[in-house]
């Protein structure tokens, strides 16, 4: 139980050399100092809150393959679409489907557009993916188990995409999708997206297994 808990506790981005210490007070060892009363460590074993996700996109006419993005990320907490210009049959889906509507002037900036949807987006966590994408491989549970798992604060999730349709081949290597939602933190790069915190540091990149996704390149008739 202590160790669930510790690991309940990385999530919270505290100094690495804090975490000896919590372990030894949840196990009720002595640390240099009085043993932690029983009501806080009955705090620090209690169950944490599920984590709440944001899922971010930026659309631009991409009606075909919207609805079944946003069909693939139900149970996820929070939907932001920046709207790039799309008509009105694009947003008129993502709105049946409960999203928070953005509009953005598109300016040849990926990463212009993606900040404009963080910056709408309220929830602990951001998921990042794109219209032609769908979430495979449990959906946002296994997202949430993959958090509970691996996240840490300066950490990126990449799982595996998997490009259908594509006669170049089969498996992308692990991209960054998902991360904590932090002050300062936003995305860099004209073309392809990167998150970054303050004074442009890279974030952690930390490939799951634990959910991937699928990416279509043909047809929407002749996808599977």
């Amino acid at each position: 139980m202590a160790r669930a808990c510790l690991h309940r506790i990385r999530t919270l981005d505290l100094p690495a050399d804090e975490a000896p210490t919590i372990l030894q007070r949840l196990q009720g060892r002595p640390t240099g100092g009085p043993k932690a009363p029983q009501p806080w460590r009955l705090l620090l074993t209690a169950a944490a809150p599920a984590p709440t996700i944001s899922a971010c996109l930026i659309v631009r006419d991409q009606s075909p393959r919207l609805a079944q993005c946003l069909t693939s990320l139900q149970g996820v907490d929070e939907l932001v679409v920046m709207d790039t210009g799309s008509n009105a049959d694009t947003v008129a889906i993502a709105t049946a489907h409960g999203a928070r509507i953005g509009p953005f002037l598109w300016c040849d900036d990926v990463s212009a557009a993606r900040n404009a949807a963080l910056a709408m987006a309220t929830a602990d966590w951001i998921l990042v993916i794109d219209a032609a994408e769908v979430l495979a491989g449990g959906g946002i549970d296994a997202v949430r188990r993959s958090l509970d798992l691996h996240a840490g604060g300066r950490q990126v999730l990449a799982p595996v995409i998997t490009e259908v349709g594509d006669p170049t081949g089969g498996d992308q290597l692990p991209n960054g999708r998902v991360f904590a939602r932090k002050p300062g933190r936003h995305f860099i790069g004209r073309t392809e997206a990167q998150p970054v915190d303050e004074g442009e540091r890279p974030l952690m990149r930390l490939s799951v297994d634990e959910w991937t996704l699928r990416r279509h390149h043909q047809p929407l008739d002749s996808a599977v």
